[in-house]
């Protein structure tokens, strides 16, 4: 009797084991399957406590089309706001954007971004690179410093021909510094500006055409203040070249009356 016991719990513990070990799988996939229902619930539910908590941020659309060398102004830009965080290209302020130059062509609804804006002024389309000769170069000067191209006559008039010029290329003469020649970036209507320097320089006696350096590149550009001759003021109004113009009548008065005192003086030395 004994031993028939035995063998009934051996059959009964052999079924459980057998029971469990078949169950087992089916076991592990309702737990796996609990587990990514949870995981995927658990980012839903983080991406609608973000998507809540969400700050707002503003894009800047253009509004026109713009071409390169255009100033980006005001009444261009349409601001939107969206959700989300803006990526690094993206993030900058109207501030920042406004009267800078647009460096490519730029269409009517377009993102406006730091790449789209031109790091330096964009040379208008009569830019060239000049060398001059004649030009004193102050001993101190060096290459990618800011000038101003000033004249001063005998009589004391000194004046401004051009503001606020790089230097390019600048190779000084072995013997004297102050003597070499300087490279800059002008307009068509500044090379005829500094031809009519140039013809002072070469007629009337003692006349130096000279650089003085700025001494911070982040300061104003200076404005012109050199009256041209009356037949390079001609050529100025007619040459197709000339794309801003700046010499005016206004110009031609002042150059009368510094004419008239350049006559006056000579006329003062040769009588002493």
């Amino acid at each position: 009797m004994a031993g028939i016991r035995q063998r009934k719990k051996n059959l009964i513990l052999a079924g459980l084991a057998g029971a469990l070990i078949t169950g087992l799988p089916l076991f592990g996939t309702v737990v796996f399957f609990s587990m990514e229902n949870l995981a995927v619930r658990q980012q839903v539910e983080e991406y609608h406590r973000k998507e809540e908590g969400m700050e707002q941020s503003v894009v800047y659309i253009l509004n026109t089309e713009k071409e390169r060398g255009d100033i980006l102004e005001q009444q261009d830009v349409t601001a939107v706001e969206i959700n989300g965080q803006l990526s690094q290209m993206q993030a900058v302020s109207l501030e920042q954007m406004l009267g800078r130059q647009i460096r490519i062509s730029a269409k009517e609804g377009m993102i406006l971004s730091e790449v789209l804006f031109a790091e330096q002024v964009l040379p208008t389309e009569d830019q060239r690179r000049l060398e001059l000769n004649y030009i004193r170069i102050p001993e101190l000067l060096n290459q990618g410093e800011f000038i101003d191209i000033r004249v001063h006559f005998e009589n004391g008039e000194d004046y401004i021909v051009t503001g606020k010029k790089k230097v390019l290329t600048l190779q000084r003469e072995e013997e004297y510094g102050t003597k070499g020649l300087l490279e800059i970036q002008v307009s068509e209507e500044e090379i005829l500006k500094l031809a009519s320097v140039k013809a002072d320089y070469d007629y009337y006696e003692n006349t130096l055409v000279y650089a003085v350096i700025y001494t911070d590149e982040e300061q104003v550009e200076a404005k012109d203040t050199y009256p041209v001759k009356k037949n390079v003021y001609t050529i100025s109004r007619w040459d197709p070249n000339v794309v801003k113009r700046v010499l005016t009548a206004e110009n031609q008065k002042k150059r009368q009356i510094l004419e008239e005192n350049l006559v006056r003086f000579y006329q003062e030395d040769e009588e002493i």
